[in-house]
């Protein structure tokens, strides 16, 4: 989705936070007792770090291997509190990629990602009726190669939209529900997940969901159980597999205050 420029709610994080350490395990039911197994890759990453300032922007997003080498950083720059730039560089600190933002006023219009000898790599543009998103296209190397059109609202929120790939051809059909303005529910094609008023996913089928990483290849129904520390942000994620509850995977958060 939109990379806004207020990051913590994205992040499901709440206070006064400095950074967020995020790692996946396997979870191993060991006599009775849930514990972590292998490390995880998630979305090719094994663990992350992401670094907020004092007005809860994302400042960097550095990306670690298994073996806690760096893998990659992202820094984030901003204009008049607004995403400007992403800079993307790898483990021996070349750049790769770097994206830039236009905007009107609050509406993104336009996400232009360029390749290291600054060529354009792919870009993503937004289109509005009055202050809701009617459709959002990514082009690569100058070719339509993905459509989202907004089909329904409720007053600004969208409540169903569809998917086209490049020839036109419709390839996927969201439906979304809301609660006192906030998500409640998300269903496509391939997979569905409810999540409670805090955005964190609570039950899932057919995909995978956390922390708005959302892996559609995973077959099956997952149910999600929190830990919390004292300032209310969830430092554990337990997912279990099928109506049995078979420990699937956890998700470990170290969170820094300032």
């Amino acid at each position: 989705d939109v990379l806004k420029s207020k990051d913590l709610d994205d992040h499901q994080l709440k206070g006064n936070v400095e950074s967020v350490k995020v790692a996946t395990y396997e979870a191993i039911n060991s006599f009775g007792n849930i514990v972590k197994g292998k490390i995880k890759s998630r979305l090719y990453r094994s663990v992350e770090v992401t670094e907020f300032n004092e007005s809860g922007f994302i400042t960097s997003t550095s990306s670690y291997t298994k073996n806690g080498e760096l893998d990659g950083k992202r820094i984030y720059s901003y204009k008049n509190n607004q995403i400007d730039n992403i800079i993307s560089y790898g483990s021996a600190g070349n750049l790769v990629l770097k994206t830039i933002y236009e905007w009107d006023n609050d509406l993104l219009l336009k996400a232009t990602i360029y390749d290291s000898k600054g060529r354009e790599a792919s870009k993503t543009i937004h289109e509005y009726d009055g202050n809701k998103r009617k459709s959002t296209s990514t082009y690569i190397n100058g070719k339509l190669r993905h459509k989202n059109i907004a089909t329904k609202y409720e007053g600004e929120l969208p409540t169903e939209s569809v998917s086209y790939n490049g020839e036109g051809k419709e390839t996927n059909r969201t439906t979304l529900e809301y609660k006192n303005g906030k998500l409640a529910f998300h269903s496509t094609y391939k997979g569905t997940y409810a999540v409670d008023e805090d955005g964190l996913t609570t039950k899932s089928v057919d995909c995978y969901s956390v922390l708005n990483d959302y892996n559609e290849d995973v077959k099956g129904i997952f149910f999600y159980e929190y830990e919390f520390d004292k300032n209310d942000n969830w430092i554990k994620c337990t997912i279990y597999k099928g109506e049995i509850k078979q420990p699937y995977q956890i998700v470990e958060r170290v969170i820094t205050y300032r």
